[in-house]
């Protein structure tokens, strides 16, 4: 409900200008007639003076109230450290009225003071009445800053906004002006551009190291609401940034990515002392957006694992420090997030190395261990572990393997890769059969297990709509 404070208040913000404009005019235009029907009916009214005083009073009430209502709402939202524009920005709307009813409460004194008669009674009279309106739409915009988690959609636009103003696209080095290179360099303008380019990308590191100290603020004191609002909001700035970063000659993507990395590791640390297990999921699902921001943003070359390698190997790590944990899903998200990288570089590009499968090895490996310990201890009728839970995170390994070679038979099906056919068969069954057997054997919770593959959502069954790719009855043969 608060979320939709601020555009109620906006949107009657809109609709006072818009009539009070038409009013006035309508008013000047028939003002001859409306001063000629009070002459005959109401010639008081013409000659009456006392609404400069009442707009006098009440102006005087609502600029008091106005200044508490500012004084309450930068209270309100100074904890959250915005530097001076965004304090000024997100104040514009009081700041705005303030100055509308300062102007009305100076227009007022002017007419009582040469004791103007009609029009300018009138004229006092509609500016009042929509000073009226305007004080209550300024009620209901202060209600917005009660939900503080509502702050941070203002925070994001924000620096999107400033993001889009402020970003330098050098496009000329980019249209055939690049032979005045050498002129411009002389000039110094090459230098003058970079140096913008780099000024702007500290301003954003800024604006990131607030929204992180607010994050971990909100953390520390429980908030859930703003942790939350503030964990979605971070991948979409990310975004707006990579989207102008690109175009900079000198282009840090490296090390934002790395001081983001960190950022989101500082925040993980204040995690574990929060008392609600469901925020590992949003803090994972906003490190993985923003991961996969950097992977869209730009195409990688040969053997490049891009920016994403930092986050992917933070998420390993947070995997198997939260492991234990039992109120959350974070370690069957992070292996669903994880395989999102893997599954996007598999259709991307034409190669049989993903940079990004040895994250989810890792995991595996550790999963396998886990199995074989309880597999062992049940022997020796230990005390049982963990192996429930790692034969169900387990399975969500089988479905991404399993989407894995979907897509690599489309791929063969599509472009018809004789060569590497056996290769890529025999490489991946080798793997897929060893580990799927190595688990079934140890793992006492098959029946959360092999429906991975002949459940009713038979892996089985996907592969037979393909088998129209194999050249020959061997390997026909060698694949079923």
């Amino acid at each position: 409900m608060g979320s939709n404070f601020r555009n109620i208040s906006q949107n009657i913000f809109i609709l006072i200008l818009i009539f009070l404009i038409l009013i006035l005019f309508y008013f000047m235009l028939y003002i001859d007639k409306i001063a000629l029907y009070l002459f005959f009916n109401n010639l008081s009214l013409l000659f009456q003076k006392n609404i400069y005083e009442v707009s006098i009073t009440v102006l005087t009430f609502f600029i008091t109230i106005t200044f508490s209502l500012i004084g309450f709402s930068i209270n309100k939202i100074s904890k959250y450290k915005l530097n001076v524009k965004d304090l000024l920005s997100y104040s514009k709307y009081f700041i705005l009225a303030l100055i509308y009813y300062l102007a009305l409460l100076l227009i007022n004194i002017f007419f009582n003071f040469f004791n103007l008669n009609f029009p300018y009674n009138f004229i006092s009279l509609i500016f009042l009445f929509f000073g009226v309106i305007l004080f209550l739409s300024l009620v209901i915009f202060t209600l917005d800053t009660f939900h503080s988690e509502n702050l941070f959609d203002f925070i994001s636009k924000n620096t999107q906004n400033f993001i889009k103003k402020n970003a330098k696209e050098d496009k000329i080095f980019k249209k055939g002006i690049k032979k005045f290179k050498k002129y411009l360099k002389q000039k110094g303008i090459v230098q003058r551009i970079n140096k913008l380019d780099v000024e702007f990308q500290r301003e954003v590191e800024t604006k990131f190291e607030i929204i992180f100290g607010n994050l971990l603020a909100s953390i520390n004191k429980n908030d859930i609401l703003v942790s939350k609002k503030i964990l979605e909001e971070i991948p979409n700035i990310v975004e707006s940034y990579l989207d102008k970063s690109k175009n900079f000659e000198m282009n840090s993507d490296s090390e934002f990515a790395q001081k983001l990395n960190d950022n989101y590791n500082f925040v993980f640390e204040s995690l574990q002392n929060s008392y609600n297990e469901k925020l590992y999921e949003n803090f994972i699902i906003s490190i993985s957006n923003t991961s996969l921001f950097f992977l869209k943003q730009k195409k990688l070359l040969g053997m490049q694992s891009g920016n994403s390698v930092y986050f992917l190997a933070s998420m390993k790590d947070f995997f198997l420090r939260i492991f234990k944990l039992k109120r959350t899903s974070a370690n069957h998200i992070i292996i669903k997030e994880i395989s999102k990288h893997i599954l996007l570089y598999d259709k991307e590009y034409q190669s049989s190395h993903n940079p990004y499968e040895s994250y989810l090895s890792d995991i595996e490996g550790y999963l396998k261990i886990l199995i074989d310990i309880e597999y062992k201890k049940e022997r020796t009728d230990l005390t049982e572990t963990f192996g429930f839970w790692s034969t169900s995170l387990y399975r969500n390994i089988i479905k991404t393997k399993r989407d894995r070679f979907l897509i690599y038979l489309t791929k063969l099906e599509k472009h018809q890769y004789v060569n590497e056919n056996d290769y890529y068969l025999n490489r991946f069954f080798e793997d897929f059969y060893k580990n799927f057997n190595e688990v079934k054997s140890k793992t006492k919770y098959n029946n959360i297990f092999i429906p991975t593959i002949f459940g009713l959502d038979s892996f089985l069954k996907d592969i037979v709509s393909y088998s129209s790719i194999f050249q020959n009855d061997v390997q026909k043969k060698n694949f079923y």
